[in-house]
């Protein structure tokens, strides 16, 4: 495949999630627990856009001051 525009990327992108049927950005918490989860080997945190802190399971985690800090 040849090199992209950014813009080209984001066109792209958009039709194949259209296609396959999945939104473009994924903002279900667990969902993206899940995926951190599949990407680490482990379960841990995920820090969200806006800086909040959940758990695996979608659980809003207070006093974690570093991704990934869960005490285990």
């Amino acid at each position: 495949m040849a090199r992209l525009t950014p813009e080209q990327l984001a066109v792209f992108v958009a039709e194949s999630c259209d296609r396959q049927g999945v939104p473009v950005k994924v903002t279900d918490v667990r969902v993206l627990a899940d995926v951190a989860t599949l990407l680490r080997g482990e379960r841990g945190v995920v820090k969200l856009e806006d800086d909040r802190k959940v758990t695996a399971d979608g659980e809003a985690l207070e006093g974690a001051e570093e991704l990934g800090e869960t005490g285990s």
